[in-house]
């Protein structure tokens, strides 16, 4: 689950490898509650980067086989 800023507009929301290759790419609104679907991700780490406007805003995550 990911929470996103508030935005006056439309946003970019970003799934990439550490190696900076583009896995998913979705617009989405800001404020709201986004649910992010990690099944075909493979187990390891990853950077979630969301983008409107002047924001830009990236964070690490880890997911795990279950």
């Amino acid at each position: 689950e990911v929470v996103l800023p508030d935005t006056d507009g439309p946003g970019e929301l970003s799934i990439f490898d550490l190696t900076g290759r583009l896995l998913y790419q979705e617009m989405t609104g800001g404020g709201t509650t986004y649910i992010l679907n990690t099944e075909d991700l493979q187990a390891g780490s990853y950077y979630l980067e969301f983008r409107t406007g002047n924001i830009s805003i990236r964070s690490k995550f880890i997911t795990v086989n279950n």
